[in-house]
């Protein structure tokens, strides 16, 4: 936990970033489209579950988890499940009750798997991005989420990188994967 010079506090899950450039050596359609499995991925590594994250796209495709619009939510929460962590989809979230329930997830040192709009060359197409932190007011009120981005090419590029509210409600599909 840090405090910034305006007296907001950033709650932030230490956690290793995994992302598309992890995933050399796969197609490149498999590769681009990895963002579900790398943020399932990066959470098992932070319970220290061995997970070959090739491997688990992998099978994803074969086994019906990956389809032409993208990974099953409930097909990570599936993956998760078979680890012993009792994660579960959550779809039409209202804002104010899942930003209390993101924030009391990150407390607990457990990160959440979010369902946004990624616009590029004027196209639109879902992706999935990690939640890893959250940064609140004095007030209590939510300022802000950190995140792991797995479309980046790199961890420097792609891990703790911040969002504020406002921006994060433009572009959430109210679909979130959160530890219960």
């Amino acid at each position: 936990m840090k405090t910034t010079e305006h007296l907001e506090t950033d709650h932030i899950i230490e956690t290793t970033y995994i992302g598309c450039g992890n995933v050399s050596g796969l197609d490149y359609a498999k590769t681009i489209t990895s963002c579900g499995a790398c943020n399932v991925c990066m959470i098992l590594s932070l319970h220290k579950i061995p997970v070959d994250i090739k491997e688990f796209i992998e099978k994803g495709h074969q086994n019906g988890g990956y389809t032409p619009n993208g990974w099953l939510h409930s097909y990570l929460v599936k993956k998760l499940q078979e680890n012993n962590l009792s994660y579960v989809k959550l779809e039409n979230c209202p804002i104010g009750l899942s930003f209390k329930q993101i924030t009391e997830s990150i407390l607990k040192n457990n990160p959440v798997i979010v369902s946004v709009n990624k616009f590029c060359l004027e196209q639109n197409s879902f992706h999935m991005v990690l939640i890893t932190g959250v940064r609140v007011n004095p007030d209590k009120s939510i300022s802000g989420f950190f995140y792991h981005d797995p479309a980046a090419s790199t961890p420097e590029k792609g891990s703790y990188r911040y969002v504020t509210v406002e921006n994060f409600i433009q572009f959430w599909r109210r679909k979130m994967i959160i530890k219960i």
